[in-house]
């Protein structure tokens, strides 16, 4: 891979200072009060496809009663991951507590996905149908609904690998922070490499068992 290329690709994000923390599912609630009181955490969010991981499910998408369709990078995230990695909220609005706790029918969308769906009209509060009726569709183990109001627009991010780039389309579910299985993100201040070893130590001592891999979203272009 030409690290140089790399460098060019915008991703649509802000990765410097961000860490992916990954959970074995034990202690889960006391490792995630323990990052909360860590110093050098700032922020916190928790999405099910970590960004620039790879791992965002590719699922048909389309518009109620129309012939457009296309294929969607879909996962799921709390309220606090667009501000986290600086991605600006461009129409609408992100997910409520409420919206996160109960996983209601309600999507967030990239730009592409807007315009290449319903060009030169707004998306909000259009529906979006995912799949077809012949089986459900999972993000994690969740069952996906059929269909879900768009209820916000984000600028493009990217949600695969980096070279990739950031416009393909995305759609982010409600998630909540305890939801089992996913992927906590932390902003931190100062030099990530020695918070990442901080934290990791303290939850190794604090938690042992708890966590299994913290690294850097960078760590994730660099590959």
């Amino acid at each position: 891979r030409n690290s140089h290329h790399l460098e060019t690709i915008d991703p649509g994000m802000r990765t410097t200072g961000v860490m992916q923390v990954s959970y074995f599912g034990v202690a889960r609630d006391r490792a995630m009060d323990r990052i909360g009181r860590f110093s050098a955490v700032e922020q916190s969010a928790a999405c099910w496809s970590s960004p620039l991981s790879g791992t965002f499910a590719r699922i048909p998408i389309s518009v109620v009663n129309g012939r457009t369709a296309v294929l969607g990078s879909v996962s799921a995230a709390t309220a606090g991951y667009f501000p986290l990695l600086a991605i600006p909220l461009l129409q609408g609005r992100t997910f409520t507590p409420e919206e996160e706790t109960a996983g209601s029918p309600v999507v967030v969308i990239g730009q592409s996905t807007a315009t290449r769906l319903w060009p030169g009209r707004s998306p909000l509060g259009q529906a979006i149908v995912f799949g077809d009726q012949t089986k459900p569709v999972l993000i994690g183990n969740r069952p996906l609904p059929h269909e879900a109001t768009v209820i916000g627009v984000v600028r493009d991010a990217a949600t695969g690998v980096i070279v990739f780039g950031s416009a393909r389309p995305a759609i982010y579910f409600p998630l909540s922070m305890q939801a089992p299985g996913s992927v906590v993100l932390v902003r931190v201040r100062g030099d990530e490499q020695r918070v990442k070893q901080a934290l990791t130590a303290d939850l190794d001592r604090a938690v042992p068992g708890a966590v299994d891999e913290i690294h850097t979203l960078n760590e994730n272009i660099a590959g």
